[in-house]
Order: structure tokens, then sequence, then C-alpha cells
């Protein structure tokens, strides 16, 4: 069998993966809510250091883990750059949520059109909620700063997530405005690909009913056709059998001597 990046794993590694995912997820969105939560009530206390760096830990002891149950550790490393980042980098908290999601979609039964929308649709309340608490963070001590709470940057977030920008809301420092260039390319690939998901889910079970339709016909004719080939051979068969010489010479023998 192959992983989700199309290289072949060995099964305990798929039992590791299958059986740890979800906790990573729970861990993820532990840490990414203690994050929000400070920001938005301006709170910040030693145990929420203490959540991150234990789940910082947590992550760092998955990623050692599958490394070493991967058969091929270069290819492993190259093609998890997610969840490289998100252990090189304890700060960027969204980064582990992000990866876990992507191994939901790949462990996750289902269909693939399915589970696309749905690792979708959760990255991208993930980046709004976390884009929102990252942009307030510096944003809050700027002087001439129109993003004042949560609310306001949540607000914000959504508009540019969206591509709309009405223009009410804006960072005014440095890192504020990063935050929102990541938000506006992420976006319009986020937005887009949620579209393509739904469009795709509404008219793929059309199409599928005419391709029923069409395999009914071609069956339909395929057995006619398979019909007239079976009577053709059994015609063919006969006259052969008649025109063969142990029934001419049964013919022949069959006719009076003359004298």
């Amino acid at each position: 069998m192959r992983d989700s990046n199309g290289n072949h794993e060995s099964t305990t590694y798929r039992r590791w993966e299958r059986a740890t995912t979800p906790w990573l997820m729970l861990l993820a969105v532990l840490s990414l809510t203690t994050f929000v939560l400070g920001e938005a009530l301006q709170a910040r206390a030693r145990p929420v250091l203490w959540i991150e760096y234990g789940v910082w830990a947590v992550f760092v002891t998955d990623y050692l883990v599958r490394l070493r149950l991967s058969r091929d550790r270069w290819r492993f490393v190259c093609s998890h750059p997610l969840d490289l980042a998100a252990v090189a980098l304890p700060a960027t908290r969204i980064l582990r949520l992000v990866a876990v999601i992507g191994r939901i979609g790949a462990v996750a039964r289902g269909g693939r059109t399915g589970r696309l929308l749905v690792s979708t649709v959760a990255l991208v309340l993930t980046i709004l909620v976390a884009g929102a608490a990252a942009v307030l963070a510096p944003e809050r001590r700027a002087p001439d700063a129109n993003i004042g709470d949560y609310p306001d940057a949540l607000w914000w977030a959504i508009s540019t997530v969206t591509t709309v920008g009405y223009g009410d809301l804006h960072p005014v420092t440095a890192e504020g405005r990063l935050v929102g260039a990541v938000l506006m390319v992420v976006g319009i690939g986020m937005m887009g690909v949620v579209t393509a998901t739904i469009a795709t889910r509404l008219i793929l079970p059309e199409q599928q009913a005419e391709e029923r339709l069409e395999y009914a016909s071609l069956e339909q004719r395929l057995q006619v056709i398979e019909e007239q080939l079976r009577r053709l051979n059994d015609h063919l068969a006969a006259a052969a059998r008649a025109d063969s010489p142990h029934s001419a010479l049964g013919r022949r023998s069959d006719r009076p001597c003359a004298k």
C-alpha cells in the first residue's frame, strides 16, 4: 500500500498514523485554542506556555517515531514538509493543525471528493480563527490601529480570506500586513477549492446517472451482438458438419448399388 504521498510504507507505520492522528488533532486544536483565547481575552498565563511546549513535544515525538518507522527516511522528510515545519517552528501553532488535517484527509475513509471538501473547510476555518488572533497580537499594541479586539480581527480575517475587502478594518503594522498577505493568497486558493468541490458534488451524481444509462444501453447492444454471433457460429458449425467427408461418405453408402 501507499501512504498519503504515494510512498510505500509498512503496516506498523500505517497503524501508528491511524492511532495517533485523532489525538494529535485534539492536541493541535487545544494549542490553537489557547493561543486564540489568550489573544482574545488578553490573558497570558504560565499554564498556557506549559500546554504549548507539551503539545510541541508530542508532535516532535510523533515525527521521530514516523521517521523511524518509515522505509525511506529521506523521502519521508521530503514528502512531509508541513510536519517538519510544525516541529521545527514551535511558535507556528497553525502548522500543526494544518499538518494533522492533511493526515486526516489521507487516512480517513470515504470518497475522495468528500475528504477533500471536509479537509478544505477545516483548513479555512482554522486559518480564519488563527489569522484573526495572529493579526490581533501586533495590531493591539499599535497606537493608530483600528483592529482592537478579537471580533474586529475575525471580521477582518473573513473579509480578507473571501477576497471581499471592505476596507473598514485594515492592519497598520508590518506583522499584521504580512498576515493579511498570507490570508489573501490562501483565501484565493481555498475558496476556489471549496467552490470546485461543491460543484463537483452537485454535478457528479447526474453525470454518473447518465453514464449508467449509457453503460446499460451498451451492455444490451453487446448482448444482442453476442447472441447473433452465437447463432452464426452454430449455423457455420452445422454447415461444416454437413459438408464433412464422413457425411458425404455416409450419403454415398445410403444410395442403392447399381446392377
